[in-house]
């Protein structure tokens, strides 16, 4: 009998985000078996709350070591798409036999927001790019408007160009914030460290 398999389609900028909704499925009996693309998510049937996932950052370099040293404490590598490229390693295992926190440290944990705060801002530039385009558009597509005929169709691509100028500057402020919160967190982490050295 073969496994059940199930393939979520997911995007998320918030890697908090990203791994509660991983966690969420481990809790409901699926248990992670890969990333593709950043985007699809891979889960077999488990038994509910069995697994546990886990993200950690680590210097390209050395995740080969990390992930040796991780399967020794009982956690299995989920391989993605972008091993090799990304610094963070995803990390799943039986609630029985790991921890919830593979490295609990606050150098750990300060590593694992930067890396954090270098995914949404590569999204936030994206989103500028996208921007500053759809707001050249708009500016020409009124232009060329306002200089011919109101209600031709170029109207209602202009109207779809202001909209997507919108909502990609809202999504640039729901960046910033996700920023901000991650920034807040290695703040607060970084004290803890000049407390105990």
């Amino acid at each position: 009998m073969s496994k059940q398999t199930v393939t979520k389609f997911k995007i998320f900028v918030d890697l908090d985000k990203e791994i509660n909704f991983i966690n969420s499925m481990n809790k409901k009996g699926w248990k992670l078996v890969s990333v593709t693309l950043g985007c699809l998510y891979q889960f077999v049937k488990t038994e509910s709350c069995e697994y546990v996932t886990v993200l950690h950052a680590e210097k390209v370099d050395k995740i080969k070591e990390v992930a040796d040293f991780a399967k020794q404490c009982g956690y299995e590598i989920v391989p993605h798409k972008l091993d090799g490229i990304t610094e963070i390693i995803y990390l799943t295992g039986k609630k029985s036999e790991v921890t919830e926190e593979f490295v609990s440290d606050s150098r750990s944990k300060i590593r694992l927001n930067q890396c954090k705060i270098h995914s949404v801002r590569g999204a936030m530039i994206l989103f500028l790019l996208s921007g500053i385009g759809c707001v050249f558009c708009t500016v020409k597509m009124l232009d060329y408007v306002l200089n011919t005929n109101f209600f031709s169709g170029d109207t209602v691509m202009m109207i779809f160009l202001f909209i997507a100028t919108m909502v990609d500057f809202i999504m640039i402020f729901k960046l910033s914030r996700i920023i901000k919160r991650y920034n807040n967190k290695i703040k607060k982490l970084e004290e803890s460290l000049h407390i105990y050295e």
